[in-house]
């Protein structure tokens, strides 16, 4: 009987609209919260990657001061003449954003890919030098 009881209120309650507020209020409330776990962890990983590319960038630094010399124009060439002297292994991806280096005069460029994977977009993460 009591059985009976609960579930004719549940029908009553479902029926005039009082539970389902409640559930798309619990519902946006956890979706909100997946966002910004999500959000947390996309700026976790920016600046993993940014201090990634400060690494690199401070290597690049001592590298032209010892040398007198720009950095070559691409990731790879740059790795060869970083390893092992400046850097203790190379680094041509991190965090799985591929790095790229552009030199202009005497300054430089190390660009990851952001959140969109593509490079030469607004959301890449970028450091540079002289």
């Amino acid at each position: 009987m009591v059985r009976t009881w609960v579930r004719w209120i549940g029908i009553v309650l479902i029926g005039t609209g009082l539970v389902a507020p409640a559930c798309r209020k619990a519902q946006e409330e956890y979706k909100e919260s997946q966002v910004q776990a999500i959000r947390t962890l996309r700026a976790a990983d920016r600046l993993a990657v940014q201090a990634d590319l400060q690494r690199i960038r401070d290597a690049v630094l001592q590298y032209m001061a010892d040398t007198g010399q720009p950095p070559p124009g691409n990731i790879e060439a740059l790795m060869q003449v970083l390893v092992p002297r400046y850097l203790p292994q190379a680094v041509t991806e991190t965090h799985g954003m591929p790095i790229q280096c552009f030199v202009e005069g005497g300054r430089f460029e190390l660009r990851a890919a952001g959140p969109d994977g593509q490079l030469r977009t607004d959301d890449d993460i970028v450091v540079g030098g002289p």
